[in-house]
């Protein structure tokens, strides 16, 4: 059940059958304007677009050597049952950014890899966090967690075979988790 225009501005009781935070959050987002104290312009959700419960957002560097790394990723998400989409595998908008606010706000699921401090994934994780979606952290390099991030739980990975093998077995195990929470 919706909840309509008459009843976020009434008060009175009601039971919706709803998550009250998405749908106050889309609220203020349709809402948006340029008044001085409005939200900005520069993040604009696209809050009319619905969630996807099997939708796993990966946000990583866009470079090469990610490829393999993006692959593990790929297979852990297919072990648990879900997909992934990564902001540079699709072009819907004309700008980047109007691709991962898309992925972000339809997902379920974000997995972020901080190796190598990339100032994108810092930021698109931040935005992952104020939705909230859950956010899954990956690295390399522990060093490359920056303070305000390393109270949160992380994936330590290598690149090689042996190494891969544990990441896509912790991120299966993890995911599934989430989705297991989800679904409660």
């Amino acid at each position: 059940m919706a909840i309509g225009e008459w009843g976020l501005r009434r008060t009175h009781w009601a039971v919706k059958d709803v998550d009250l935070f998405e749908v106050l959050l889309a609220h203020q987002a349709g809402a948006q304007t340029s008044s001085n104290y409005g939200p900005s312009a520069a993040v604009q959700f696209p809050a009319d677009t619905p969630r996807d419960p099997r939708l796993v957002a990966v946000m990583m560097p866009f470079t090469a050597s990610f490829d393999v790394v993006y692959e593990t990723i790929q297979e852990a998400v297919a072990d648990a049952g879900l997909s992934c989409v990564r902001a540079d595998n699709i072009w819907e908008h004309h700008h980047v950014m109007g691709d991962v606010l898309s992925i972000l706000w339809r997902s379920q699921v974000v997995v972020a890899d901080l190796t190598g401090k990339n100032a994108n994934v810092f930021y698109e994780a931040g935005l992952a966090h104020a939705l909230p979606r859950p956010t899954i952290l990956l690295t390399q390099d522990p060093a490359d967690v920056p303070f305000d991030l390393q109270s949160i739980r992380y994936l330590r990975y290598g690149l090689g075979t042996g190494d891969r093998a544990t990441l896509r077995r912790q991120l299966t195990e993890r995911l599934t988790t989430l989705v297991n929470q989800a679904s409660a």
